[in-house]
């Protein structure tokens, strides 16, 4: 097998929402109702002169629901947003930073490597070398609860509720192991107590009581040249049965929100444990949670939407 490093050569923009399709039809001129779930095809762009611009055009995104990115040459990537967002202007396009990455990611219960686990990169010597990192420097930097223990954000496929998407009709690295992987955990969203969020800012105010602060809207998921995993210690009756992680306040529903890989035995909907918020050499707090509908947003999955002309 071998790979092209096209770092810096292409770009890529999405568009999420139930009014995607209109803007990604008003971009290019074509009609895109047939295109199903995780396909693609080329399209063009029209610059301001009337030029066309190469892309390609994948039904696929982060936004929960409907969604599509538009991926071309990096040369065009200016002209080719500066389209995207007049042709969405009709519909009401707003533009996201990249906080929304990590939000909608745990809004629509994906988990994210680098948001909600931790890639096991830093077991392959040659990668680390490629990366020319070192595992300490990673390690290291583990902010959370949990700690800088990189077993714990670790999760097997099955734990991230992605079993639906394992076969073994064909060889692939794990494939023993998955094989003999017992499922004892599974991803949950936790709703965390608003009163216990508010008394961490309060304790900001009291002069050596002060808990660690608490990012809003949601955990930094970058941080100078890599991305960092927050970790949570999650517990009931001060036994360890989780880790919660992507903390994210939700403005759709008021409400801070993370996901967690919890042990089974306590991952039914309306459960109650308690998160450990702080790093280990800190004054931690304790704040409560409910697990909630998993994931927690409502709106109808990408795959599932049929559109006029899809076979989806």
């Amino acid at each position: 097998m071998s790979g092209e490093d096209l770092s810096g050569k292409l770009f890529l923009f999405q568009v999420g929402g139930p009014l995607a399709l209109d803007v990604i039809q008003a971009a290019t001129g074509e009609d895109f109702a047939d295109l199903d779930f995780i396909w693609h095809r080329e399209s063009t762009i029209a610059k301001p002169d009337g030029s066309l611009m190469n892309v390609r055009v994948y039904r696929l995104g982060v936004a929960g629901t409907l969604a599509y990115e538009v991926h071309g040459s990096i040369d065009d990537a200016p002209d080719v947003y500066r389209a995207l967002q007049k042709a969405g202007e009709p519909s009401g396009l707003v533009r996201l930073g990249l906080r929304a990455y990590g939000l909608n990611h745990t809004e629509n219960g994906f988990a994210q490597s680098f948001l909600h686990f931790l890639p096991a990169y830093t077991e392959d010597p040659d990668f680390l070398q490629y990366l020319g990192a070192e595992p300490e420097e990673v390690f290291a930097a583990l902010p959370g609860s949990a700690g800088s223990d990189p077993s714990k954000p670790y999760f097997t496929p099955y734990e991230l509720g992605w079993g639906h998407m394992i076969t073994f009709d064909h060889p692939f690295v794990g494939s023993e192991a998955l094989k003999s992987t017992r499922t004892t955990r599974g991803p949950v969203t936790l709703i965390w107590e608003p009163t216990d969020v508010v008394d961490v800012y309060a304790s900001q105010f009291t002069p050596g009581a002060e808990a660690q602060f608490m990012d809003f809207a949601a955990n930094p998921i970058w941080t100078g040249d890599s991305t960092i995993v927050f970790s949570d210690d999650v517990r009931v009756d001060g036994e360890l049965v989780g880790i919660s992680s992507g903390r994210m306040f939700s403005s759709s529903y008021s409400s801070m929100l993370s996901l967690a890989i919890l042990d089974l035995e306590h991952s039914a909907e309306g459960n109650r444990v308690e998160i450990t918020w702080g790093d280990p050499s800190t004054h931690q707090m304790t704040i409560r949670a409910a697990v909630g509908r998993y994931p927690r947003l409502e709106l109808p999955k990408n795959r599932d939407i049929t559109l006029s002309g899809s076979a989806t």
